[in-house]
């Protein structure tokens, strides 16, 4: 009997590509039986036949990241703008101040799901659905296109800067500085990974570069760029009059001093800002939006669970109503809850307005069957878990190996039709898997990146990528495998602190009053603060190191790298030494005699090793490959060279001479327990 794949698969694919027909125009259609993943799958294949604007509503932060990430992975290759709008982490009434990379990613959204020349697909919670933000206007009057050539007021730029939310620094460093110097303006502006240095001749701007705000150093160049808002509350000259009127209004109905209000209105006028602004943004503009005023003409709206977005919904709505009421007793500036947020039914009224689409994995009760008859509901989904493999690999059948009953499902799963895609999160795991499988016949091949399901034999295939969690869909001839369906632990990237620059020598910073130092000539002096001194008509800086008997030695600040800060035993107090006197001398004699000793005995000692035969350890691939498996981190490239490097050891006759170093959370257990294993199974 001969198949033809060509079209079985061309019919099951359609089942997919077929849905954009049954979109609505306006009303609902309610697609039950898929998995969160299983609808980003569905809602990438949705945008690469018809690219119309999307969003996509999810209950929680966590869903929206999970979201964002396997839509990641379905669109990647297709260029498709996915713009994530994020509710700020602090609920209004607070006495803080939005962090700065919040509100730039949010500005940065609203301004490009305006000006984006390609239908956007706009990913967000309901909580951030519902808050009332900065009226669309108010955003694009304030947007200033900054081109090369082109004349433009360095100091009316700089007071925009501060009408916009930007804070003046001495060094741009994050989102929301800026700085002036001369005829250079830097600034760090929403919409761009790195800030901006604009450099005037007069009026003119003569360039635009683009600089690295770690070491201040230019890393490209421009012709053109916009400067966005800092953040959402833009406060005009025009707008503080009618501003401070309404807050003493509303301190005066809530009932907070007057010498307090006094205070927040000066601050305001000196700074434009004050911690918790942004929960009095109805006072600042006459009308406000929400993200649903942003979105362009003909988005269509997909909503994750609908019943999980009201639960939600309600939820923030009864929160805010606590925190206003605690607000207001303890005198402070506060707003109703209705004028910061939507309701859920006004949300939802204006949702239903346009074509809305609800993602269930459950059919809607009966309570909530389609009350229109725009509303229609798809239920032929069969998106399944895979459970299934996850138990053949923690109870594989007596006699099989867990990979022996894996790929006796693969192969089953490819004669029904199904393509197969296995996810591994590193190369690394990708060559793990294949060992594990080839002794029973199967040897995915590795391929680059997601390639949906087309008229073509289907086949197991191991892809670089992260979802997550797996499915299998018959209707659409697809199956994905994650790891954590195989193996049973999620793959995670390992947290290690920013890195710091180090430098060889000691910083000025790094002194205090009194602390202890060592000279590469003198010894062990106490530091007593820095001396200006003028030789020969020329003044510097100088050191102050103090010695036993009073000595002083002013020692020239750009001759720091002669000293570095004591390092003793903690609770013991050394004493000072002589400048010129012998007590030095005779320290350092004593180390280099201890140097000398030690390395007599490691030079017999490394002798002796030369000679000595150790144990050869034999290679034990698919055990040691399932066993590294099993690792929830994935490896950094120094922990793969450190784990290499041992393993390799292993495998001579010389005894290991190794010592692996790091800080805590670096993975030192993860190499040392390879090389247990090995010799262990040996």
């Amino acid at each position: 009997m001969t198949t033809d794949f060509s079209a079985e698969n061309q019919a099951k694919s359609s089942i997919v590509s077929g849905w954009p027909d049954l979109l609505p125009d306006r009303g609902r259609l309610t697609c039950t039986g898929l998995t969160a993943p299983a609808a980003a799958y569905w809602l990438a294949c949705l945008y690469r036949r018809q690219p119309h604007p999307m969003l996509v509503v999810t209950a929680t932060p966590t869903d929206m990241q999970r979201m964002g990430e396997d839509l990641d992975f379905f669109l990647a290759g297709s260029r498709a703008p996915l713009l994530r709008f994020p509710a700020y982490n602090l609920l209004p009434y607070k006495i803080l101040t939005y962090h700065n990379e919040t509100a730039a990613e949010r500005i940065q959204v609203l301004y490009h799901a305006m000006a984006a020349g390609q239908a956007p697909i706009l990913l967000t919670t309901v909580g951030a659905l519902m808050h009332r933000i900065l009226p669309k206007r108010a955003l694009l009057e304030f947007a200033e296109l900054v081109q090369v050539h082109e004349e433009l007021d360095r100091d009316a730029l700089a007071d925009k800067l501060v009408v916009g939310g930007y804070t003046r620094a001495q060094i741009v460093e994050e989102p929301g500085d800026f700085s002036v110097r001369g005829g250079i303006v830097d600034v760090f502006s929403p919409g761009y990974a790195n800030p901006l240095r604009i450099e005037f001749f007069g009026d003119t701007v003569e360039s635009i570069r683009v600089f690295s705000p770690i070491t201040q150093r230019q890393i490209g160049a421009a012709s053109e760029a916009v400067i966005l808002p800092a953040r959402e509350v833009i406060l005009p000259p025009e707008r503080l009059t009618p501003l401070t009127a309404a807050i003493r209004e509303l301190a005066a109905d809530i009932g907070i001093p007057v010498s307090r209000t006094r205070g927040i209105i000066d601050r305001l006028r000196n700074e434009l800002t004050f911690p918790g602004i942004e929960s009095l943004l109805p006072l600042v503009y006459d009308r406000m939006d929400t993200l649903l005023d942003y979105l362009p003409p003909g988005t269509r709206a997909f909503l994750l669970e609908p019943a999980d977005l009201e639960r939600t919904a309600r939820e923030t709505a009864a929160r805010l109503a606590v925190h206003y009421e605690s607000t207001r007793e303890e005198k402070r500036l506060c707003l109703a809850p209705d004028r910061l947020m939507e309701t859920w039914e006004a949300l939802w009224s204006r949702l239903q307005a346009g074509p809305t689409v609800e993602l269930r994995q459950m059919p809607r009760s009966a309570g909530e069957n389609a009350s229109t008859q725009t509303d229609r509901e798809l239920r032929d989904t069969q998106v399944q878990d895979l459970s299934a493999v996850t138990r053949l690999v923690r109870h594989p059948e007596e006699g099989q190996s867990p990979f022996q009953a894996v790929a006796q499902w693969l192969q089953q799963q490819n004669r029904a039709g199904i393509d197969l895609h296995i996810l591994c999160h590193s190369a690394q795991q990708v060559e793990r898997l294949r060992r594990f499988l080839a002794p029973y016949g199967e040897s995915p091949a590795s391929v680059e990146g997601f390639t949906p399901s087309g008229p073509r034999r289907p086949t197991t295939r191991i892809v670089v990528g992260r979802l997550s969690e797996g499915f299998v869909w018959p209707q659409a001839g697809l199956g994905l495998i994650t790891e954590s369906d195989l193996l049973g632990t999620r793959p995670k990237r390992r947290a290690t602190p920013a890195p710091k620059n180090r430098g060889s020598l000691l910083a000025f910073a790094d002194l205090k009053q009194d602390d202890l130092v060592v000279h590469a000539d003198h010894g062990i002096g106490r530091y007593e603060g820095l001396s200006k001194l003028r030789i020969d008509g020329v003044a510097n800086d100088f050191l102050t190191l103090v010695y036993r008997g009073g000595d002083r030695l002013y020692l020239p600040v750009d001759r720091m790298g002669l000293i570095q800060k004591y390092m003793g035993v903690e609770g013991v107090t050394p004493e000072l030494d002589k400048m010129g006197g012998l007590s030095w001398e005779r320290v350092k004699a004593r180390v280099k005699r201890s140097a000398e000793k030690i390395a007599g005995e490691l030079l017999r000692l490394y002798a002796e090793r030369k000679v000595r035969q150790g144990t050869v350890f034999r290679e034990i691939d698919e055990y040691m490959a399932q066993f590294e498996a099993g690792f929830p981190f994935e490896e950094t490239p120094d922990q793969q060279r450190a784990i290499e490097d041992v393993l390799q050891d292993m495998r001579h006759t010389t005894p290991m001479d190794r010592l692996i170093c790091g800080d805590v959370g670096y993975g030192k257990t993860e190499v040392a327990l390879r090389a247990a294993f090995k010799a262990v199974t040996n």
